[in-house]
C-alpha cells in the first residue's frame, strides 16, 4: 500500500472504531454522570448559582479556538516533520506533506484546547479533542481521497462549531433535580 493510501484506510478505522457503542461495563452509574452534584458537594468554595447559568462568552471561545489552532499547527507540523526525519531529504518537498498532515493533527488537539482555556475549563475538553480528531482525521482523509485543497478551510471550522458546541453543551441541557 501506498503512504496515502495507508493514511486513508488508518483514518477510515479510526473513525470506524469510534462510531461504536461503549459496552455497559463502560458506562457510568447515572449518580456519577451527574457531575455538577458530587463536585459542588465536595468543593472546599461554594459555587455561585449565578456562574452555571451565566452566558458563554463566543468571542472569547472563538478566540481562543483560534490561539490553538494556530500554536497547535505550529508545532504539529515541526512534530510531522521531525518524525519523518532524514527521509525527507529524499526529495525537494518531501517535509511539506509530513509539516501538513502533521500541522492538521496538533490544530485538531490545539483548536478544543484553546476553546476549553478560553472558557475556563468548564466544558468537557476530552470529548472536544476525540470530535476534533474525527474532524480532522476526515479532512486527511478527504484531502487525499478528492485531491482537492477545500478540507484545508472547512475542516477548522467545523472543529470550531464543534469544540464551541461541545463546551457549551453542560449550559444548554436542562438541569436535573
Amino acid at each position: 500500500m501506498s503512504a496515502p493510501a495507508t493514511r486513508t484506510a488508518l483514518c477510515a478505522a479510526a473513525l470506524a472504531a469510534s462510531l461504536v457503542r461503549p459496552l455497559a461495563a463502560q458506562r457510568l452509574p447515572e449518580r456519577l454522570r451527574r457531575v455538577d452534584t458530587w463536585h459542588a458537594a465536595s468543593s472546599r468554595r461554594p459555587v455561585a448559582p449565578a456562574a452555571a447559568a451565566s452566558q458563554p462568552d463566543y468571542l472569547a471561545q472563538i478566540m481562543g479556538g483560534l490561539v490553538g489552532l494556530a500554536l497547535g499547527g505550529v508545532a504539529g507540523g515541526y512534530a510531522g516533520v521531525a518524525l519523518q526525519g532524514r527521509s525527507a531529504q529524499a526529495c525537494e518537498d518531501c517535509g511539506l506533506e509530513s509539516f501538513v498532515v502533521g500541522a492538521m493533527v496538533g490544530s485538531s488537539l490545539g483548536l478544543p484546547l484553546g476553546v476549553h482555556l478560553a472558557d475556563a475549563g468548564s466544558g468537557n475538553l476530552l470529548t472536544g479533542i476525540w470530535a476534533s480528531m474525527l474532524i480532522g482525521g476526515a479532512g486527511i482523509a478527504a484531502v487525499y481521497a478528492f485531491d482537492s485543497p477545500a478540507p484545508y478551510v472547512v475542516v477548522p471550522l467545523a472543529q470550531l462549531v464543534a469544540s464551541i458546541a461541545i463546551e457549551n453543551h453542560r449550559r444548554s441541557s436542562p438541569a436535573s433535580p
